[in-house]
């Protein structure tokens, strides 16, 4: 996914990368995406700061979640059991190209409508634990019923509330936070521990988080790559053989292999070692410096 709603998406098949077309013309952002299949067909949910985009047969759709537009912003999009779930200003929506659904919306009001990410848990077989994350509470909903797990924080505002995450490990400890500021709560305990710079994290919040099948926790962020496992954590940077120091994503493949995603490309993480792949269109950085390079020639 691009940074910009006029940019391109992209996706990479056996070797060969493949584009979708951009949403629009226009130069809003985008801040998440998610994609289900139908009969092998991708359907794609992109959220924004004007409501969020669906992409199936080839054509995108606009849909809002509110006719304001400061409640019309899209924080995180999740997908789970063939819906998309939306975390907005507006609360929590799930959603097909056919359907909303906002009942969820009945249990959180008391405690503040406004939600910034949205996670399930890493083995739920069903829809039965959704995590959900507003800036001055973290709380769980199961069997119809929310639980708030810790109310005693306060994320630092963002105005478009980009890059905020939660995840759940197999421990039942809760990661969250945003680019500003990232906590820890332990399963047995309410009060947020502080994963930032004076803990010996890179900067104080992350880009998004990844737990792998190790559990080895992973938070990206703009100044590189942290893994921690509760008891030590590991920094990388480009110095380590990364495509660049700005990681805006992370995912794992099917062989174990960890894919970083870049401004201009990929990164490999595998055995210890980084590949890189760069997107397949030159930025107009990259053209003006090959210019410069020929006119100095």
């Amino acid at each position: 996914m691009p940074e910009l709603k006029s940019d391109t998406i992209v996706y990479l098949v056996n070797g060969k990368w493949y584009k979708i077309k951009p949403i629009g013309k226009e130069l809003s952002k985008l801040n998440s995406i998610a994609v289900l299949y139908e009969q092998g067909n991708p359907i794609i949910c992109v959220g924004s700061n004007e409501g969020y985009f669906i992409y199936s047969n080839s054509t995108w759709k606009q849909y809002s979640v509110n006719t304001e537009r400061r409640k019309n912003i899209v924080s995180t999009v999740r997908a789970h059991q063939q819906k998309f779930y939306l975390a907005t200003h507006s609360g929590i929506w799930a959603v097909t190209e056919k359907s909303v659904d906002s009942t969820y919306n009945s249990l959180i009001r008391p405690y503040g409508i406004e939600t910034i990410a949205l996670n399930f848990d890493v083995d739920a077989a069903s829809a039965e634990k959704l995590w959900v994350l507003n800036e001055k509470w973290i709380g769980y909903i199961h069997d119809n019923k929310l639980t708030i797990v810790s109310d005693q924080f306060q994320l630092p505002p963002s105005t478009n509330l980009y890059y905020s995450f939660i995840q759940s490990d197999k421990k039942g400890n809760i990661y969250f936070g945003n680019i500003w500021a990232k906590y820890f709560i332990s399963l047995n305990s309410k009060i947020p521990l502080p994963l930032m710079i004076e803990n010996g994290f890179s900067s104080e919040g992350a880009t998004s988080i990844f737990i792998d099948r190790e559990q080895n926790i992973w938070f990206t962020d703009t100044r590189g790559i942290c893994r921690f496992n509760n008891t030590r954590f590991v920094n990388y940077y480009q110095k380590n053989g990364m495509r660049e120091n700005e990681v805006s994503a992370i995912i794992e493949t099917n062989d174990g292999r960890l894919v970083l995603g870049h401004n201009k490309g990929l990164s490999i993480f595998n055995n210890g070692s980084f590949k890189t792949i760069d997107f397949p269109v030159k930025s107009l950085h990259t053209k003006r410096v090959l210019d410069i390079m020929k006119d100095t020639d």
